[in-house]
C-alpha cells in the first residue's frame, strides 16, 4: 500500500494555499478554534474516501466564500487538493517494467482532485514523454488500486446504557439516519462485531417461552454475554491505563445493557452513568479498534478534535491509543490540547493559524514568533506540551534545585560540568537547576515541584535583601521543617550581599563583562575578594557611559560560560573550586552540610538569611522590580 508523504490544499474554504505539508505516522495539527484545522482534513477525505462515506463536494460549503460566484461560473474548476505518496519497492519495480523507465522515477505518485470531482494521478519523477501511453495508463491503474483510503471522523457516537434490541437490528441496515443516530448505530455495529455478538441472535435467545428449550436458550445467551464481557474488559485495559475497568453485558427480553465497574468504584454502574469523557472514549475505542484494524487497515485516519471531553490523563491515554493505531494506519488529527501532543514527537506537529486576510496558514515551524502574532497563540499547545513533558519526564531520577533566574542556571550548569569532569561531583541523583523569573516565583516553583513526590527541592537564593526576605518567609512557612534546603549564595561565596556572580572567578567575569560592553579587559576594576562584584561592574559601566540593557546578566553569563569552557584552569583557583564542590554536595545531600563553615565565612549557616553583623532591613521595592539575573 502507498504511504502519504505530503499534501497541499488550495482555494478550499478558508485556505488560499497551504503549501506542501509533510506528514508523519502521527501528525497533529494544532491551533486555535476557527484557525481552519478542519479545512485541512476534509479535502484529503474527499480525495479518496472510504466506500459509503458522504464525501461529495458541496459548492456552498467548500468553495471559498469570497470566490463562490467566480467558481460557480467556471467551465473547468480548479484543483483543490494534491497528495504525494511513497510507492513501495515492488510496485515501483512493476511500473519500471511497464514504462521502460528506471524504478527510481516511480518512487513517488501524486493524486489530485478538482471541484468538478475529477481525479488525476501522475508520477512527479517520471519522464512521461519517454514512456508509452498504454504503459503509463496501466501504471496509473495499478497505483490507484493501492491508494490508501481516507477515513474522516468528527462524530463519535456515544451509547445509551439501555439498548432496545429490535431497534438495533432495524437500524443496522439503515442508511437514512441523522448524524447523531448514525453515530450511535455505527458504534453499536462495531461493538457487536468486536465482541462477537449478533444482536439478532441475542434477541432471539431471550424470547419468552416455556420449558427446557427456553431455559437452555437463556443459559446460552448468558454464556455468550459473559464471554463477550471478558473479551472487552481485557482489550480495553490494553488501551486505557487510567483505571482497571470491568464490563458486564446483560440482556433482559428486548433490552441489552452495559454495566461498568472499576478498581475505585467496584459496584456496577450503567454506561450512561459514567463520565462524558469515559463514554466518548468507549465509543471511540470500539469504532476504531474494529474499523481501523479490520475494515480500514492501511487507511489514513483523519480525526477532528478527538478527546475534547476527556480529562488530561484520558487524553494521554488517547495519545497512546494513536501509537497503536499508527502500526497499521497513518493518523492525522486536529487539537488545541497540550495533553494530546506527545513532546517526543514534536517533529510531526504542524501549527495552524489565521494569516493575512483571515486565510488559514499551516507550518512546521514551532519557533515562537513575534508576540501578538496569530501564530503565537497557535503554538501555545506545542510549548505547553513540551513543558508538561519536561516536568513529567526530565525530573525522574533527578534532584531539582530551584534558582532565581537563568543566569544562576547557566553558572551552576557550567560548574556542574566542570566538577563532574574533574571527578569532584559524586551525586546519587542528577542535579537539575530550575530557573524562576525572580524571587517572586521561587516559592511557587518549589511548591509545584514538591507536588510530584512530596519532597521539597533545594532552593538557592542570592544574599541580597530580596533573597534574605524570601529565606525568612520560606523558613517560617513552606520550609519550616527543612530549613537547610534554603541555601544562601553569601555563605557559599564567603561574602555579604553576594549574588550568584560572586561565585564566579572574578578574572573570568570582569574580562567577559569588559568585552561585552566594548571596553578593554585590562582596564576592568581590580578584584576585591570581600566586596560583591555586581555593584562594581554596574558602577564601572556607568563611569564609562555604558548603559546596561535589561537581561545583561544573562548575556554576561553566556559569554562567561563560553570563555570558561576554553580553559577553566586559567580562572579557577583551588579555593573557588572547593567552594563550588561543597555547594554541590549540599544540593546532593538534600540540604545537609557535613562540613564546618570556613573561618572567613561571614554567615553562620547556609540557611542564614544575612551576613554576620548585617542588620536586616526592609525589602527593597526597587530591587523587587529588577529583572531576574
Amino acid at each position: 500500500m502507498l504511504r502519504l508523504k505530503r499534501f497541499r490544499v488550495k482555494t478550499f474554504r478558508s485556505i488560499r494555499d497551504s503549501g506542501w505539508v509533510d506528514v508523519e505516522a502521527i501528525t497533529p495539527f494544532i491551533g486555535d478554534n476557527e484557525a481552519g484545522k478542519t479545512n485541512l482534513l476534509v479535502p484529503l477525505w474527499k480525495l479518496n474516501p472510504m466506500e459509503g462515506s458522504r464525501a461529495a463536494i458541496d459548492p456552498v460549503a467548500d468553495y471559498p466564500r469570497s470566490r463562490y460566484a467566480e467558481f460557480r461560473g467556471m467551465d473547468r474548476k480548479p484543483v483543490f487538493v494534491e497528495a504525494v505518496f511513497a510507492v513501495p519497492d515492488g510496485l515501483a519495480g512493476k511500473i519500471a517494467e511497464l514504462t521502460g523507465r528506471p524504478a527510481g522515477e516511480a518512487r513517488l505518485a501524486m493524486a489530485s482532485m478538482d471541484f468538478d470531482g475529477r481525479r488525476a494521478l501522475d508520477f512527479p519523477g517520471l519522464d512521461a514523454a519517454a514512456a508509452p501511453a498504454p504503459a503509463l495508463k496501466e501504471a496509473r491503474r495499478l497505483v490507484r488500486s493501492q491508494l490508501p483510503k481516507f477515513v474522516y471522523y468528527s462524530n463519535y457516537g456515544t451509547l445509551d446504557s439501555e439498548i432496545y434490541l429490535p431497534h438495533v437490528v432495524q437500524n443496522l441496515g439503515r442508511r437514512d439516519m441523522g448524524p447523531k443516530e448514525e453515530g450511535k448505530s455505527r458504534t453499536l455495529r462495531a461493538l457487536f462485531e468486536f465482541v462477537g455478538l449478533d444482536p439478532g441472535e441475542i434477541l432471539s435467545l431471550g424470547r419468552e417461552g416455556e420449558g427446557a428449550d427456553a431455559a437452555e436458550r437463556k443459559r446460552e445467551r448468558d454464556v455468550l454475554l459473559q464471554a463477550a464481557s471478558k473479551k472487552l474488559t481485557g482489550e480495553f485495559h490494553n488501551w486505557w491505563k487510567a483505571f482497571e475497568y470491568r464490563f458486564r453485558f446483560a440482556a433482559d427480553g428486548n433490552h441489552f445493557r452495559i454495566w461498568v465497574s472499576d478498581d475505585k468504584r467496584t459496584s456496577d454502574i450503567e454506561l450512561e452513568g459514567r463520565s462524558a469523557g469515559f463514554q466518548w472514549f468507549f465509543g471511540f475505542f470500539i469504532v476504531f479498534l474494529v474499523e481501523a484494524r479490520y475494515s480500514h487497515e492501511d487507511a489514513v485516519l483523519l480525526l477532528d478534535e478527538p478527546g475534547l471531553t476527556l480529562c488530561p490523563q484520558g487524553q494521554k491515554c488517547l495519545s497512546n491509543f494513536f501509537d497503536g493505531l499508527a502500526r497499521t494506519n497513518q493518523v492525522i488529527y486536529t487539537t488545541h490540547s497540550p495533553f494530546m501532543v506527545d513532546a517526543d514527537k514534536l517533529g510531526g506537529v504542524r501549527a495552524v493559524h489565521r494569516g493575512e486576510g483571515g486565510y488559514t496558514v499551516v507550518s512546521d515551524n514551532l519557533r515562537r514568533p513575534v508576540p501578538g502574532a496569530e501564530r503565537e497563540r497557535s503554538l501555545h499547545t506545542a510549548h505547553a506540551a513540551l513543558g508538561l513533558t519536561v516536568s513529567d519526564v526530565l525530573f525522574r531520577g533527578c534532584r531539582p534545585v530551584v534558582v532565581e533566574g537563568p543566569s544562576d542556571q547557566i553558572y551552576l550548569s557550567m560548574m556542574k560540568a566542570h566538577l563532574a569532569g574533574r571527578g569532584l561531583l559524586a551525586a546519587e541523583h542528577e542535579l537539575v537547576f530550575i530557573p524562576g523569573s525572580g524571587v517572586r516565583t521561587v516559592k511557587a516553583l518549589a511548591a509545584v515541584l514538591s507536588g510530584r513526590d512530596g519532597r521539597l527541592p533545594c532552593v538557592l537564593l542570592d544574599s541580597d535583601r530580596q533573597g534574605e526576605e524570601l529565606a525568612r518567609s520560606l523558613g517560617a512557612g513552606l520550609y519550616a521543617g527543612e530549613r537547610g534546603k534554603v541555601v544562601m549564595v553569601g555563605r557559599a561565596a564567603g561574602k555579604e550581599r553576594a549574588e550568584i556572580e560572586d561565585l564566579v572567578p572574578e578574572g573570568l567575569l570582569l574580562g567577559a563583562f569588559a568585552r561585552m560592553i566594548g571596553e578593554d579587559p585590562d582596564a576592568a576594576p581590580a578584584g576585591e575578594p570581600r566586596a560583591p562584584v555586581v555593584p562594581r561592574m554596574e558602577a564601572w559601566a556607568g563611569e564609562r557611559g555604558r548603559e546596561l540593557p535589561p537581561g545583561w546578566k544573562v548575556d554576561l553569563a553566556k559569554r562567561a560560560r563560553s570563555e570558561f569552557a576554553a580553559g577553566p584552569a586559567r580562572f579557577l583557583s583551588g579555593d573557588m573550586e572547593r567552594r563550588w564542590a561543597r555547594l554541590f554536595r549540599v544540593f546532593a545531600d538534600d540540604g545537609r552540610d557535613s562540613e564546618e563553615p570556613p573561618a572567613e565565612a561571614p554567615l553562620d549557616a547556609f540557611f542564614s538569611g544575612r551576613g554576620r553583623g548585617a542588620a536586616p532591613g526592609p525589602a527593597d521595592p526597587a530591587a523587587e522590580a529588577r529583572p531576574p539575573g
